[in-house]
């Protein structure tokens, strides 16, 4: 559930960006240019949450290991998920 939650962030990074956008350009071609403009927002945020879940990877204990593994690639594959979904609109 915890892996869902954070996933899903950034979804939400790139409604509130678009809501933004919707905002201050009522132009309908103007509101597609935001999946380019949020993309470097949710890289950040993307390395940040798997180099969070990347550092429990040293530790002696294999649970935590692990779930910082699983953890680590799966915020990756979250945000090149997004990536691949956004270039689609």
């Amino acid at each position: 559930m915890l892996f869902v939650g954070l996933g899903v962030d950034f979804a939400i990074q790139f409604s509130v960006r678009y809501r933004s956008e919707r905002h201050d350009h009522p132009t309908c071609t103007r509101r597609f240019e935001v999946a380019p403009a949020s993309g470097r927002s949710a890289r950040l945020a993307a390395a940040a949450t798997a180099a969070a879940f990347f550092s429990f990877v040293p530790t002696s204990y294999t649970g935590l290991s692990e779930l910082g593994q699983i953890a680590g690639f799966g915020m990756l594959i979250a945000f090149f998920c997004r990536s691949r979904w956004s270039r689609r609109c």
